[in-house]
């Protein structure tokens, strides 16, 4: 499961002239978009993007042209009331947000929720039936214990008796969920819900929501990484993603590829971790032992029309393993390009559903 991140310290994503990518600093962020614009066009020319920060990270909205129709200032005032919302609804970080106070109740009786917080809440156990639990809301009580959660700096190896105990209120089937009214219930008053894995993924996809409300063809959106797109840029080209290379010490792509009218998100395990005794231990936690994965898949990139379904899918996919995420997805027919580090190189390998956005 990827873990919040705390404070904001990554830079912003820009469609500046001749740059060839900026990258997100924070630790679960793989990504990075080539925008080609290369044009030297006017000030009023030049592409209207708003940035800021949210969910421990930032977002970015790129218009290539927006419609005279639409205010500037309008439109910015409406992105940051999503995000502020996704935010205190969903944040683990924040103490007074909707899904903190489920985490600290220790009723075990059905508790009304947003309509918002029940839509991400059923995508997730969605994606957790079709994955047999590699995905899993309720991982956050280990990814607490192993020190990727909201207080940071402790990160350190429990003694297995911890992380056993800790294992009785981890499952997916723990958490009962009711439409109508919005409610859930735990079945274990223990049973601590993180929504990392999804929540940023879902954002992207309620900013596109409103984008296509106001009738704005073109437009890419990133939120803390994950990726909404639609139409062309300002070259008028489909737009470019650049995936990154998973290097721990340094930036460079891996491959391109073309994101046409789709959600793109990453996972990965080389940025986010701690090393004891020569051994490193990723933030990714797998649920069906308590402890991080230790395979040799560094990250998983999914295309999806749903950024939080795909959000969701790459976490399954990284705990899974590469062969058993690779098979996974060819059966399910997910598009994604996996990486995997063997030695000082990488090697990729992608389902059939993603070779047709790869252009290099």
């Amino acid at each position: 499961m990827k873990s919040e991140q705390r404070g904001v310290t990554s830079p912003t994503l820009h469609t500046l002239p001749l740059a060839p990518y900026v990258s997100h600093l924070t630790p679960h962020i793989l990504i990075i978009c080539l925008l080609l614009i290369t044009g030297c066009g006017t000030p009023q020319n030049q592409p209207v993007e708003f940035t800021g920060p949210t969910m421990g990270s930032t977002y970015t909205v790129t218009i290539p042209v927006l419609p005279e129709q639409v205010s500037r200032s309008g439109l910015e005032s409406q992105i940051n009331q999503i995000l502020d919302e996704i935010n205190q609804t969903m944040s683990t970080y924040i103490p007074e947000s909707e899904l903190s106070r489920i985490n600290t109740s220790s009723s075990t009786d059905w508790i009304s929720i947003s309509a918002q917080l029940y839509e991400v809440l059923a995508a997730a156990q969605h994606v957790s039936q079709i994955s047999n639990g590699a995905f899993d809301i309720t991982v956050g009580a280990l990814v607490n214990l192993w020190g990727f959660g909201p207080e940071p700096g402790n990160q350190h190896i429990p003694d297995t008796r911890t992380i056993s105990d800790a294992m009785q209120w981890i499952g997916y089937q723990y958490i009962e969920l009711q439409a109508f009214p919005a409610a859930v219930k735990k079945r274990h008053a223990r049973t601590y819900i993180d929504l990392s894995g999804i929540a940023s993924g879902y954002a992207a996809d309620r900013i596109a929501d409103l984008l296509d409300n106001r009738e704005i063809k073109h437009y890419l959106v990133d939120i803390s990484g994950e990726i909404r797109s639609r139409g062309r840029n300002k070259l008028d080209q489909i737009w470019r993603i650049g995936i990154e290379k998973p290097l721990i010490d340094r930036r460079s792509v891996q491959t391109i590829i073309a994101l046409d009218n789709t959600g793109m998100t990453t996972a990965g395990d080389y940025r986010n971790f701690f090393v004891h005794d020569g051994k490193r231990y990723s933030h990714t936690i797998d649920p069906a032992t308590g402890w991080p994965v230790s395979h040799n898949l560094a990250s998983v990139t999914v295309l999806d029309d749903s950024a939080m379904i795909a959000d969701a899918l790459d976490t399954a996919l990284m705990v899974m393993g590469p062969e058993r995420g690779y098979q996974f997805a060819e059966q399910e027919n997910i598009a994604a390009l996996f990486i995997l580090a063997d030695g000082d190189n990488f090697i990729q390998k992608y389902t059939k559903p993603f070779a047709s956005s790869l252009i290099e």
